[in-house]
């Protein structure tokens, strides 16, 4: 058994946030989490810079800091890794400020998708651990979740890949960086399901990649499952459609012959949850058809 009580004979479920558990509205869309941009910008000297100056669905926020720097200051620009932690620090340190002014102020401009709070109401131990797989800054991200009330339904230890943990200095490649997440994901995964006594997880675990299950509504999250080894999950919520969403799944294994499944792609957790649900327990006897207890819906 592992420290914090887990079991290797479950599955981790990542979630992408924006666009797959939440959406903006409103004139104050995203507000606090544009306006930590907006801090962040300023500290690199780029006075009135904002996120909608570009296209950037999809993208991780280290990536969008690169990309808004570049569309302002040309390819010359780049920065180095130091003024990135620097700017991401002082996102945020102004998103954890307007956080402790008012309850619930992080989830200005935002609310949780129909159905989400059911769905993860659903999944859990023992036999599924749901965590974050995100572009947000890691602190801004769980300010989100526990601002809409979600934060709750995530299991502890709380445990993902954030846009704070990995940025790979390349705003074309960014289904690369958000595999990159998934992998520290499921990296601190194993680390936790590992046995008492041995955190670092050098005891060998019966858990790989492929036992990951990552939803996600853009087609980033679709090829960096892909690319990470888990099983992508497409849901519409966001600007994508289906087709966009099937258009990445098959664009990863052109000239390798045809994927060993075809995308699952739900509207949305209200609609689609059975379809979903009946997904992940297929995946779960197929990849731990010798685990101590099976899938029950709550």
């Amino acid at each position: 058994m592992a420290a914090h009580g887990l079991r290797d004979d479950c599955v981790l479920v990542t979630f992408d946030i924006d666009g797959t558990l939440i959406e903006s509205e409103g004139p104050d869309a995203n507000l606090i989490h544009k306006n930590a941009f907006a801090i962040g910008f300023e500290f690199l000297g780029l006075q009135g810079a904002s996120i909608e100056d570009c296209k950037h669905h999809g993208m991780t926020d280290p990536l969008i800091i690169q990309l808004i720097v570049e569309h302002h200051r040309g390819k010359g620009g780049i920065l180095n890794q130091q003024d990135m932690d620097q700017a991401m620090g002082a996102m945020c340190a102004y998103a954890e400020a307007k956080a402790k002014e008012s309850e619930g102020a992080a989830g200005i401009g935002l609310r949780a998708l129909p159905g989400v709070r059911e769905a993860l109401e659903s999944l859990g131990p023992p036999c599924f651990h749901c965590a974050l797989t995100t572009g947000n800054l890691e602190p801004i991200a769980w300010m989100k979740m526990e601002a809409l009330g979600l934060k709750s339904h995530f299991d502890a230890p709380l445990l993902g890949g954030f846009g704070s943990d990995y940025w790979g200095k390349d705003p074309t490649k960014g289904a690369e960086d958000r595999a990159q997440l998934l992998r520290v994901a499921h990296q601190r995964w194993v680390e936790a399901i590992a046995p008492a006594g041995d955190l670092q997880g050098s005891t060998p675990s019966t858990s790989s990649p492929r036992d990951h299950v990552h939803v996600g509504d853009s087609p980033y999250d679709i090829k960096a499952a892909v690319l990470a080894g888990a099983m992508p999950v497409g849901v519409t919520t966001g600007i994508f459609t289906e087709a966009d969403l099937r258009e990445a799944y098959e664009g990863c294994f052109e000239g390798s012959g045809s994927p060993e499944r075809d995308l699952l792609v739900i509207r949305d957790f209200d609609r689609d949850f059975d379809v979903f649900w009946e997904a992940l327990c297929t995946f779960f006897r197929r990849v731990k058809p010798n685990a101590m207890a099976m899938p029950e819906r709550k």
